[in-house]
């Protein structure tokens, strides 16, 4: 799999979504219900038993596809995304120069 990492890139880009699907629905499990945790990590398995059995870059799409409908369908969004990363943005901003003047 280490060498199919390297070589493809849509097995990065499937390696890249489950994980962040993966820390999404850990980060959501205590507020989703059974059915919904089912789901989602039968996708999550199903991609990751896809990449490990070194399928097609067709199957390997498709798996991709199913993972997002079933993270679409049963995850829950952040509300205001946006500002969000841009208070985090600003917070570094302004953390890193009051360090170094600090020191």
């Amino acid at each position: 799999m280490i060498v199919q990492w390297f070589l493809s890139k849509t097995v990065r880009q499937a390696v890249a979504t489950r994980k962040h699907v993966s820390r999404i629905l850990c980060a959501q499990r205590d507020i989703l219900s059974p059915q919904a945790i089912g789901a989602v990590n039968g996708a999550l398995d199903e991609l990751q038993k896809a990449v490990g059995a070194n399928v097609s870059k067709n199957a390997l799409l498709k798996e991709m596809e199913k993972l997002e409908k079933a993270a679409n369908k049963w995850l829950k969004p952040y509300p205001n995304a946006s500002w969000r990363g841009n208070v985090e943005v600003l917070l570094v901003a302004l953390a890193v120069p009051m360090g170094i003047r600090t020191f």
